[in-house]
């Protein structure tokens, strides 16, 4: 599901009316956000949800270790050779696989090797990447160790999984448990979701055209 299409915007709608009428009941509408982020992931793979719940889950099992104060050095250190580990699986493995195999063939070594066909999960870099931050912010203390709802919503939140930008967790979770009303300026929030669609539907597609023409004529 992509942001700027018609089943987004029926998605966001449903979601934004439950939680504000849910907004006084901090718990309850933090459960609806996460089940909703979750929810929005798995319209690109069920597959890619499993891996990113097992993450989150892994993550925040090494964090609570961290918080614990035992061993917490080795255990931020597994956890940031694992999130990194899996980045470089799902993004950098066929990069390394054929990098090698020129290096071989620079040698004169006979080697043969199958491109793995992996394909990455949508918005891997950000969720590992706000993992490691979270990782490191306990470590030093900056934070202290959430709970386990809200540190799923943080890492799945859906507005900002697929392309970011990564939040940092501080600034996320006073905003996620503040019980403040919403500022209700519906007359800005119109004008910058019509600018984002004229930008997208007219400019963006009209500019398309002539920046893709220099790269299909050769040279």
């Amino acid at each position: 599901m992509l942001f700027p299409t018609y089943q987004f915007l029926v998605f966001f709608l449903i979601i934004f009316s439950i939680i504000i009428s849910l907004k006084s009941q901090v718990g309850l509408y933090k459960i609806v956000l996460l089940i909703s982020s979750l929810l929005f992931y798995s319209f690109w793979s069920f597959d890619f949800l499993l891996l990113l719940v097992l993450g989150t889950v892994y993550n925040y099992i090494i964090l609570r270790v961290i918080c614990n104060g035992r061993h917490k050095k080795l255990a931020l250190i597994s956890g940031i050779i694992f999130n990194i580990a899996n980045l470089g699986i799902f993004k950098y493995c066929n990069f390394f696989v054929t990098s090698l195999f020129d290096v071989l063939n620079q040698l004169k070594i006979p080697a043969s090797f199958q491109v793995l066909q992996i394909i990455a999960p949508v918005g891997v870099s950000f969720y590992t990447f706000r993992m490691i931050s979270h990782l490191i912010d306990c470590y030093q203390h900056k934070i202290p160790c959430p709970k386990f709802v809200d540190y799923a919503t943080y890492i799945t939140y859906f507005p900002q999984i697929a392309s970011g930008p990564i939040s940092r967790p501080h600034e996320f979770y006073t905003q996620l448990n503040s019980s403040k009303k919403y500022d209700y300026q519906i007359e800005e929030v119109i004008v910058l979701i019509l600018s984002g669609l004229f930008k997208k539907y007219t400019l963006s597609s009209f500019l398309f055209n002539f920046t893709q023409l220099p790269f299909k004529v050769p040279q």
